[in-house]
C-alpha cells in the first residue's frame, strides 16, 4: 500500500484520527508546540504508533468481518452476506426507482452425486457453479451467493427478470462443457413488486425455487418464473419475458 492511499484510508475513519487526541491535547494544555526538536518528535512518533496500532485492529475486524460472510467452500457471500444485501438493494432500488432482480437456484441431484462419486465431486460441482456465477454477472454491480447446501442465490441491481435469464443461460452455456447436458438446476427468479420488502422478495423467490424442485410445470407471471435450467434451454421463450 502506498502512503498516499494509507493516508487516505486514515482520513476516511474518524477513529484513526482519535489516536492523535492525547497528543494533540497536551499541545493545547501547554499552550504551544514542544520546543525542543527531539521532543516534538517523540510526541509525532508516539502519535503514529498509536494510529496504526488502531489502524491494525481495523484491518484485523474487517478480515474477521470478510471471514463472517463468506462462503467457506465457493468463496461466494454466504446467507448473512446475502441477507444484509438484499435489504441494501431493496432500500437502494425504492430511493431510486430501479428495477431489482433476484433469482435462486437449487443444483438438482446434488445428493446423487455424494452418494455415487464422493463428496469431494459434490464440492467440485459447487464451486464450479459459484465460479461461473461469479463470472457471467456484473463485477461491482450484481452480487452471487450460495445460501447453504445445494441453494445459491444471484442478485441483480437494476435488473429485470429478463437480464437475470440471460445471466442464468450464460452461466449454463459454461458449465456445459465440464458438467454435460445432464447437469440441471430448479429456478426461481422474481423482480421487485411494489408492496415488497427485502423479507417478501426472498421468499417468492425461494417458493418459486421449491415450485421447480417439485416438479410443478414451469411458468411464469409479472413478478417472477420458475422452471428447470438446463444447458441450452431456454426457461421461457423469448416472447415470454
Amino acid at each position: 500500500m502506498s502512503s498516499t492511499s494509507a493516508l487516505r484510508r486514515v482520513l476516511e475513519r474518524p477513529a484513526y484520527l482519535l489516536a492523535w487526541l492525547p497528543v494533540v491535547t497536551d499541545w493545547v494544555d501547554v499552550g504551544h508546540l514542544p520546543e525542543h526538536p527531539r521532543e516534538f518528535a517523540t510526541e509525532i512518533v508516539i502519535g503514529m504508533l498509536i494510529l496504526w496500532g488502531v489502524h491494525g485492529l481495523y484491518q484485523r475486524a474487517e478480515r474477521f468481518r470478510t471471514l463472517a460472510e463468506t462462503d467457506a467452500l465457493t468463496g461466494l457471500g454466504n446467507r448473512l452476506k446475502f441477507r444484509a444485501d438484499v435489504a441494501n438493494a431493496v432500500s437502494r432500488a425504492r430511493a431510486s426507482r430501479r428495477t431489482l432482480a433476484l433469482a435462486f437456484l437449487d443444483v438438482d441431484r446434488l445428493k446423487l452425486v455424494n452418494d455415487t462419486r464422493g463428496h469431494e465431486a459434490g464440492d467440485t460441482l459447487l464451486r464450479d457453479v459459484g465460479r461461473t456465477l461469479e463470472r457471467v454477472v456484473r463485477r461491482g454491480v450484481d452480487g452471487c451467493y450460495r445460501l447453504g447446501g445445494d441453494e445459491f442465490a444471484v442478485l441483480l441491481s437494476g435488473g429485470d427478470r429478463a437480464l437475470a435469464l440471460e445471466v442464468l443461460e450464460r452461466a449454463f452455456a459454461d458449465l456445459a462443457p465440464s458438467l454435460g447436458d445432464r447437469f440441471t438446476c430448479s429456478v426461481g427468479v422474481v423482480t421487485l413488486a411494489d408492496a415488497d420488502s427485502a423479507d417478501a422478495l426472498v421468499q417468492r423467490a425461494d417458493a418459486l425455487m421449491y415450485a421447480a424442485k417439485r416438479g410443478e410445470r414451469p411458468g411464469h407471471n409479472a413478478g417472477g418464473a420458475f422452471g428447470t435450467m438446463r444447458s441450452g434451454a431456454s426457461l421461457l421463450p423469448r416472447g415470454e419475458r
